[in-house]
């Protein structure tokens, strides 16, 4: 009599949890027809000039943060590490954004000196990133721009857990810059170098002449 009864009272409670499913299922299934997609952009920085948004123009910026913006450039361009063979062949090149925005002899010692140690890392499948550290300064009195920076390298490719090697060092670098645009760019017309897939950096009168570089 006892387990008839416990058999009873487990058929009605399974009956109840039954029904508790199939409510729910429904509740969830009519639920699709109460969803509202709403489109946004992710704002990278409280700042304006991240923003997606009207380019800023060169009056906008200034000298100083178009400066600031080539020497950002130009130390990417001479650290960082990709595993392609012909990415790095193509930084090796005339041509190249180092290139333009380089004497040809800090150009010549790029490429006798961070550019063999770049070619080997890409060999060994190893990625580089470049992280600019602190404000980009010229001192009072001095012809060179100070820039600290830090190198984040990955040696193993695929590893999300990997942590990246981090080294650090500062770049002096002595430059030339006059406002405006090159005269080449302006006769290609700059639309049409940029479509051709001119370098944007490579469009300014910019040049570092001399450059000395300290691992820390």
């Amino acid at each position: 009599m006892i387990r008839k009864l416990i058999l009873f009272l487990l058929g009605l409670i399974i009956l109840a949890l039954t029904f508790v499913v199939l409510v729910f299922s429904g509740a969830v299934y009519n639920s699709t027809d109460k969803i509202k997609v709403e489109p946004f952009f992710f704002q990278l920085n409280n700042l304006y000039s991240m923003r997606v948004g009207v380019p800023a123009g060169v009056e906008d910026l200034g000298e100083d943060k178009i400066i600031e913006r080539l020497i950002k450039k130009y130390v990417l361009e001479y650290f960082y590490v990709t595993p392609d063979a012909e990415n790095i062949a193509e930084r090796m090149s005339a041509g190249s954004p180092l290139y333009q925005m380089s004497s040809s002899e800090v150009f010549d010692e790029w490429l006798n000196t961070e550019a063999t140690t770049i070619q080997a890392l890409a060999e060994s499948d190893v990625f580089r990133m470049v992280d600019i550290k602190d404000e980009i300064q010229k001192p009072v009195g001095s012809d060179y721009w100070v820039v600290n920076y830090a190198l984040n390298t990955w040696s193993n490719p695929n590893d999300l857990f990997e942590t990246p090697v981090v080294t650090r060092g500062v770049m002096f670098m002595n430059i030339i810059y006059e406002p405006g645009i090159r005269q080449s760019i302006i006769d290609m017309g700059i639309h049409n170098y940029l479509d051709k897939g001119g370098n944007i950096s490579d469009v300014f009168k910019f040049r570092v002449t001399k450059l000395i570089v300290q691992p820390i």
